[in-house]
């Protein structure tokens, strides 16, 4: 059972870097547009984990 929930641990932490390097650089070539900077919504990647493959 731990090695199940240290997986989970793990898929959710790349999820959350791999989101946040997104994140930022949205942010970063937006700020470089006549546009302003925009930015991606937060999210929770446990939600997300659970969410995939899934048709919700």
């Amino acid at each position: 059972m731990k090695a199940e929930h240290v997986a989970r641990w793990l898929e959710a932490n790349a999820v959350s870097l791999l989101y946040a390097k997104a994140r930022a650089y949205v942010e970063y070539v937006s700020a470089m547009s006549p546009f302003g900077v925009h930015s991606l919504p937060t999210i929770g990647p446990y939600a997300l984990l659970d969410g995939v493959g899934t048709n919700a």
